[in-house]
């Protein structure tokens, strides 16, 4: 069963800033980009149209701790990412160290958020070659929708909840590029033994670079094309990302 050769094919990555992949969860796991990157899932997907747990759209995705999303593998191999996102989460009932995205390939390789760790501050962790470095906030509240943005950086990692920054440092120095993850979940733990996420999802949204503190509340409000305002004499603002 060999068929033949095709012809050679040859794509240069043109350096573009901006938007990699948008699910919007509207009763579909299809990306609204033109990169295609459609999610899956190894179950039925749930929906719920309730205004409770939409953000933008129609719906949302339920993640009712039996099922969790996995995106394509290419959407986080970037030195500089943002992962955005509404969610409404039911609360740590089912356990901590329930994952909001966890990208990784193996143990001690990968980078992940959590609503909850085990002393209950919001977490996020990223490992490569030996090294763990993390990043601590708050308590996440639960049952309420909000808002949650995650950006790296060259020279910060910054997680932001409803457009208000919670944590930052300037000592990660790891970068999912060094990682390039192939095993991408939304609600699931590469840790077998950490239970899946019990919240509703929506709006997901993943950059090739670090948005803004202006940029994030753009996105908050659902602006597809972020349009930046001038700056005081006039000129646009210039920023890192082409949201």
């Amino acid at each position: 069963n060999i068929s033949p050769s095709s012809d050679e094919v040859l794509a240069t990555a043109d350096g573009t800033l901006g938007l990699v992949a948008h699910w919007d969860f509207d009763t579909a796991l299809s990306d609204a980009t033109p990169n295609a990157f459609a999610a899956s899932t190894y179950t039925t997907p749930l929906y719920t149209d309730n205004p409770r747990y939409v953000a933008s759209g129609s719906h949302a995705l339920r993640l009712d701790g039996t099922n969790f999303v996995q995106l394509p593998y290419g959407v986080a191999q970037t030195e500089a990412l943002t992962v955005s996102l509404w969610m409404y989460w039911n609360g740590a009932s089912a356990g901590s160290n329930q994952r909001i995205f966890d990208f990784f390939n193996g143990p001690g390789e990968g980078l992940f958020l959590t609503p909850s760790g085990s002393d209950g501050k919001m977490r996020f962790v990223i490992a490569h070659a030996g090294k763990e470095q993390e990043l601590l906030a708050p308590k996440f509240t639960p049952l309420r929708l909000q808002h949650i943005a995650l950006t790296l950086s060259a020279d910060s990692v910054i997680l932001y909840v409803d457009g208000e920054r919670k944590a930052v440092t300037d000592a990660i120095t790891l970068h999912p590029s060094d990682i390039c993850p192939v095993l991408c979940y939304l609600g699931r733990s590469q840790n077998t033994a950490n239970p899946l996420l019990k919240a509703y999802i929506d709006d997901v949204r993943i950059y090739n670079c670090a948005l803004t503190p202006l940029q994030v509340r753009q996105v908050m409000a659902s602006v597809d094309t972020a349009v930046l305002p001038p700056d005081a004499d006039g000129d646009p603002v210039a920023e890192e990302c082409d949201a």
